[in-house]
C-alpha cells in the first residue's frame, strides 16, 4: 500500500511538472494582454487615421483649427 502511494506521489508531481512547462511555453505574451480591451487606454494596436499630408491646404485647415482653438480658450478665460 505504501509503494503505491510514493508511485502516485511522484506520478502527480511529474503530471504538474509537465502541465507548468506546458502553460509557460504555450501562454505567448498573456500577461502582456492583462488590462487591454476595447476601452483601455494607450492600446499600442488602436487604429489611428492617416495624417493628412502637409499641402497648402491641410496646412491652412490646421491654422484654421488652431485659431478655432484659441478663441474658445480666450472666451472661457474672459468669462
Amino acid at each position: 500500500m505504501q509503494d503505491a502511494f510514493g508511485i502516485v506521489i511522484f506520478v502527480v508531481v511529474i503530471l504538474a511538472a509537465l502541465a507548468a512547462v506546458a502553460t509557460f511555453v504555450g501562454r505567448s505574451g498573456l500577461y502582456d494582454q492583462i488590462g487591454r480591451g476595447g476601452l483601455s487606454i494607450g492600446d499600442e494596436r488602436e487604429v489611428r487615421p492617416a495624417a493628412a499630408p502637409m499641402t497648402a491646404a491641410g496646412l491652412q485647415e490646421r491654422d484654421e483649427e488652431i485659431r478655432q482653438l484659441l478663441e474658445a480658450s480666450n472666451e472661457r478665460r474672459i468669462r
